[in-house]
């Protein structure tokens, strides 16, 4: 009896079964391609993912001219600005934008035969015994008695000398803003469409003025009819606002080009004038002790507008 039953043995394989496998084609990725095949035929047969138009950075850089006031505009002419930020939606088209600055001015000023006049306190003293709020010493006290007395107000005027007439300054002033602005501009981000916008922006301002002459070597100056006090450095902290208005056009691959004009106030009261004058009426007298009168002071800076006309580009990320 034989130990298989040929009818009853099932063939491991069919090949009509193969056949019309092979004959079938495919609808999911072929088996037979290799791992790098494969990842190639996917990776070909995708788009790139669109850039977030949600959010973006902007660069701008320009020229910038001070505006008021008339004395700020003496020592400072022209200069250039450049500034960094960032861009995010609030809502449909405003935008939040915080931003960096750099503004350098420039500027050069000399003394053309003006002459200024300081005008001299009223003050009451006493003969007898010195100054009043003063601290005496025996040397101090007259051995007569004169009574009291008092000097009243005047006017000093500051010579023709030679020494004034030559004074030259150079002013670099460095400005850097830090600003958080509000946009709102006709077409949300991602339209590709000419964009006009406007918005404005607080922050504060960290200010810097360095002042060169080739006539001043040294910060104070005694003469025989006047005390000059040059300042030549001073750094000072101070509030901004701002406002600016522009115009977008689209570039390419998101990126798109700006156009604005920005004015911005900025605060510089903190600053002391550039040159302070006063009138030295003996030489005896120490002009760094003496104050009795208010000086004649050049180069007072207050609330200043400068503005700034830029180009940069904006690239979504």
């Amino acid at each position: 009896m034989p130990l298989y039953d040929d009818d009853a043995i099932v063939p491991p394989s069919q090949p009509e079964a193969r056949t019309a496998d092979l004959s079938t084609p495919s609808t999911g990725e072929p088996s037979a391609l290799s791992g790098e095949e494969a990842l190639l035929a996917r990776s070909t047969g995708r788009k790139a993912e669109p850039m977030d138009p949600m959010r973006s950075y902007f660069v701008q850089t320009g020229g910038s001219l001070p505006i008021y006031d008339e004395d700020f505009r003496e020592f400072v002419d022209y200069g250039g600005s450049v500034t960094l930020g960032l861009k995010r939606k609030v809502m449909d088209h405003l935008y939040f934008m915080p931003a960096l600055g750099l503004s350098i001015l420039n500027g050069d000023w000399d003394w053309t035969g003006q002459r200024g006049s300081m005008k001299i306190e009223e003050r009451i003293y006493n003969t007898t015994y010195g100054d009043y709020n003063d601290d005496l010493t025996p040397g101090d006290v007259n051995p007569v008695n004169t009574g009291d007395g008092y000097m009243s107000g005047g006017e000093a005027v500051v010579l023709n000398a030679e020494f004034l007439r030559s004074i030259d300054l150079q002013t670099s002033m460095y400005l850097i803003p830090l600003t958080l602005n509000l946009r709102y501009q006709l077409h949300d981000d991602g339209v590709e469409k000419i964009n006009p916008y406007l918005g404005g922006g607080i922050g504060v301002c960290w200010a810097k003025r360095d002042m060169e002459s080739r006539a001043l070597k040294e910060k104070q100056y005694a003469g025989p009819d006047y005390y000059l006090d040059f300042n030549d450095s001073q750094t000072v902290y101070g509030g901004v606002l701002q406002l600016f208005a522009g115009i977008e056009i689209p570039f390419r691959n998101n990126i798109k080009l700006v156009a604005e004009s920005t004015t911005a106030l900025y605060d510089l009261n903190k600053f002391d004038p550039i040159l302070s004058i006063s009138p030295n009426r003996t030489s005896a007298i120490d002009p760094a002790t003496w104050s009795l009168e208010d000086p004649y002071e050049i180069g007072v800076f207050k609330e200043e507008f400068v503005t700034s006309l830029s180009i940069g580009i904006v690239v979504p990320f």
